[in-house]
């Protein structure tokens, strides 16, 4: 590591078991199950940070529907990929999230009192605007 120029921060590094404690690495909540497999899970931080960019995204009233979808999808599109082994109740909350922000997006968009939760249950954004999901599920093998 040395030859390439990197270095450990002796503060920020440290060696830990992995067992029933869930430990932060990479974004990840990692932990052990009791039959012995890794559980991963997204880290509250990323969590927060996530949700932050969402709503960024989502309070540009400016834009038009088929814009924030665009911007929505690009940033789902990364994100997603990188947390794609995250729990799936975690991907589908944020599904859920995404979901409400558009539903508040649009009631600012056309100056209503309430949000519009007809856009909250989903099936026109994913099959006419394109909105992609967080959570995918596994396709049979």
């Amino acid at each position: 590591m040395e030859r390439l120029g990197l270095t450990l921060h002796p503060e920020k590094t440290r060696v830990v078991h992995v067992g029933n404690e869930w430990v932060n690495f990479l974004g990840y909540k990692v932990r052990r199950r009791p039959n012995g497999r890794v559980a991963l899970d997204i880290a509250d931080k990323a969590k927060t940070r996530i949700r932050d960019t969402l709503r960024d995204i989502t309070r540009r009233t400016y834009l038009s529907s088929d814009d924030l979808i665009s911007e929505l999808n690009l940033y789902i599109r990364g994100a997603s990929e990188y947390f794609k082994r995250a729990e799936p109740r975690t991907l589908w909350n944020l599904d859920r999230f995404v979901l409400a922000r558009i539903a508040r997006w649009s009631r600012h968009k056309r100056g209503r009192r309430l949000p519009e939760w007809s856009l909250a249950r989903g099936g026109p954004l994913y099959r006419e605007h394109g909105l992609v999901t967080w959570w995918r599920p596994k396709k049979p093998a």
